[in-house]
């Protein structure tokens, strides 16, 4: 609410404190003690650059993890929206010590305060493998994670990419993207990989340290999100696209055991497919495991969408609709790179914006109504000068004397009797 400014207020102690005018900021509204207005745009480079993942770091730092141009970035802002000097060179780190290209998928801060990048490293020549690298809080490349910092993996077949991490509770980390399939030229099938806190490959998952899941449905498959159970169960979620038809075919999920075997309780053989419609439905991008209940976040045509599963893979008839289904209209829900989703979200955040306006007209009217109900009432309690008055009723006074005789015509004016 807007206190008036020059209103005062009794302490406990019985002093009369002034107050200055002060505001409540709403949930949503922009912070403007970050950057101007609450917003920061940073040209980190002059031809092209894109955001992948952001996340808030425990001092209150903001991670961001993107690219520019050919090389992926990472860059640190203070809580006031200016980059930390302190982080890499002037706040950024950009990868030119890799190959001809690279870019960010994905980022995951460490309890540490380490920092995660996932995504590929594209040669001048051959396949693209995927990447995963580690840096200190300084924005240093740690070398304590595979000697240099830096840990290419490949399936041995062609292209993989990482699109999702997760820390676990003992340190290791499990990436998920996509591969190539063996033998195919074109198909591709959801890719999981775990690894140990110094970024060797953890045997003891899947007995390498990976395995790839031909996901029913779809040709060209890529996991987006994934998410560790509290029982070390691991749970990746991602899209689903035919080629045949050129459709998406809905949203892919599947559950493996903490060895990396695909859970045969999940759905009967670990892999669950869910299409609300071709026309509506184009993936999910983020996964989180809330106790027995599995929560998707995806994105439709008409906008964003929550789907909670059962623990045995089937939807909650108990959530959303009866369908295991919730909507959210705002195409900017739930939105990764690499969706595709990029051009409705803008239209969306413009309807968005104007809501937000609509909003916050409403709130200040509804404030200057109550600043103006509580100035009269204050007035009329202390008898300020300018509290309205109230309007003092005249009455006629009652005639008096005899009747008037018939045809004699009789007018009241303020009690004054005209004859």
């Amino acid at each position: 609410m807007l206190r008036p400014r020059n209103q005062a207020r009794r302490t406990a102690a019985g002093r009369v404190e002034s107050l200055e005018c002060r505001r409540l900021m709403a949930a949503g509204d922009l912070d403007p003690t970050f950057g101007a207005g609450g917003k920061v745009v940073t040209d980190f480079d002059p031809y092209s650059e894109d955001t992948a993942d952001i996340a808030v770091a425990a001092d209150g730092g903001i991670v961001l993890a993107g690219r520019v141009t050919n090389r992926y970035l990472l860059a640190k802002y203070l809580p006031t929206g200016t980059l930390d000097p302190s982080f890499g060179t002037g706040g950024k780190v950009i990868a030119t010590d890799l190959d001809t290209y690279s870019g960010a998928g994905t980022m995951a801060l460490q309890p540490d305060g380490k920092i995660l990048v996932g995504g590929a490293d594209y040669p001048a020549s051959g396949a693209y493998t995927a990447l995963l690298r580690r840096y200190t809080a300084a924005g240093r490349p740690d070398t304590t994670w595979d000697g240099d910092g830096i840990r290419n993996f490949s399936t041995g077949t062609a292209a993989a990419t990482f699109f999702a991490l997760a820390v676990q509770s003992d340190g290791k980390v499990v990436a998920a993207g996509t591969a190539r399939r063996a033998g195919s030229t074109s198909i591709n099938d959801f890719l999981v990989a775990r690894f140990n806190a110094n970024g060797s490959a953890d045997t003891t998952f899947s007995g390498d340290g990976w395995l790839t899941i031909p996901m029913p449905n779809g040709d060209d498959n890529e996991a987006r999100g994934v998410a560790v159970a509290a029982d070390g169960r691991i749970v990746v979620t991602g899209k689903l696209y035919q080629f045949t038809g050129g459709v998406n075919t809905g949203i892919g999920v599947a559950r493996l055991t903490a060895a990396g075997a695909l859970d045969p309780t999940f759905d009967g053989d670990g892999r669950a497919t869910f299409n609300w419609g071709a026309s509506t439905t184009t993936g999910g991008v983020e996964v989180a495991v809330r106790g027995d209940k599995v929560l998707v976040a995806g994105s439709i045509n008409n906008g964003g969408a929550v789907y909670r599963l059962n623990s045995d893979g089937s939807p909650d008839a108990s959530f959303g609709g009866g369908d295991g289904r919730f909507e959210v209209p705002v195409d900017t829900f739930a939105m990764s790179p690499g969706t595709g989703d990029a051009a409705r979200g803008r239209h969306a955040g413009d309807r968005l914006r104007h809501q937000r306006r609509q909003g916050r007209r409403l709130r200040r009217r509804r404030e200057r109504q109550l600043r103006r109900r509580t100035v009269r009432r204050k007035g009329r309690r202390r008898g300020h000068a300018g509290a309205p008055q109230r309007r003092r009723q005249h009455r006629p006074r009652p005639l008096r004397g005899p009747a008037p005789s018939p045809g004699c015509h009789r007018r009241v004016r303020l009690g004054r009797r005209v004859v």
